[in-house]
């Protein structure tokens, strides 16, 4: 009869499989092979879609694949595509979904017109999704990019009645930034301080209806905001009133 042999010196990878028996004896070794393909398939999966045309753009931007619109914007085919199709909702799609600001200053760049593109349904222009969706990492920025290209987006309204200035006072007052983005507003065009949407009321009236504070932190930002609203609207008011006298004057003379 043939002896039985031991092997005191078992391989590396007997060493492994025994650990991994170890750590659950109740994964067979098929299942783990199984894991680690099926661990193999998702990475490649992950693997960014190279885009082919314009088309290809808008199925990447709702998937979210940025490193692929990345790529696409690199090349010549889609510098070239960006300039002569995109006439639509492009770059409103892509701030909708979330687009790294570098994607968004990219369409921005190879296709300013693009700023002035309003939704077919809402009427809302890029200024208005922005400050509806004031989450959005790169608010400030891209707003300071958008008013100074496309001032007369401040005063836009919407299907509404909305300014831009309605949403970042309707948004909850939490923050620095919202604080940031209510000022800015205020000081690029005041006009949009009287602009009543279609129930008649103005920013001012939106942000007293619409905010409430939890902490005492939250409290001291929407004074701020508060503080902001009421001075520039009375400001504003004072330079109607004058514009209005001056042109009397000129009347009566």
């Amino acid at each position: 009869a043939t002896p039985i042999q031991f092997n005191m010196f078992p391989s590396k990878q007997q060493q492994n499989l025994q650990r991994s028996y170890h750590a659950n004896p109740f994964t067979s070794q098929s299942s783990r092979r199984s894991s680690q393909y099926f661990s193999q398939k998702s990475s490649l999966e992950k693997q960014p879609t190279r885009i082919k045309n314009y088309e290809g753009i808008h199925r990447c931007i709702q998937q979210r694949q940025w490193e692929s619109i990345r790529a696409y914007l690199r090349t010549g085919t889609g510098k070239d595509g960006i300039k002569q199709y995109a006439n639509d909702s492009l770059l409103l799609l892509a701030c909708k979904y979330g687009a790294p600001f570098d994607i968004v200053l990219d369409l921005v760049d190879l296709k300013p017109e693009l700023l002035y593109v309003k939704d077919s349904e809402t009427q809302q222009t890029l200024l208005h999704t922005i400050c509806d969706n004031p989450s959005l990492k790169y608010s400030a920025r891209i707003i300071a990019r958008v008013v100074t290209q496309y001032p007369e987006a401040v005063t836009c309204v919407d299907s509404k009645g909305m300014t831009p200035l309605h949403y970042a006072c309707k948004a909850p007052c939490k923050s620095s930034k919202i604080v940031s983005i209510i000022d800015s507003l205020c000081i690029i065009d005041p006009a949009a301080l009287v602009v009543e949407n279609k129930d008649g009321e103005t920013p001012l009236e939106v942000f007293l209806m619409s905010q409430r504070c939890r902490t005492e932190k939250e409290e001291n930002y929407q004074r701020r905001a508060m503080s902001i609203l009421h001075n520039e609207t009375a400001k504003y008011m004072v330079h109607l009133r004058d514009v209005k006298a001056n042109a009397d004057i000129a009347i009566h003379e």
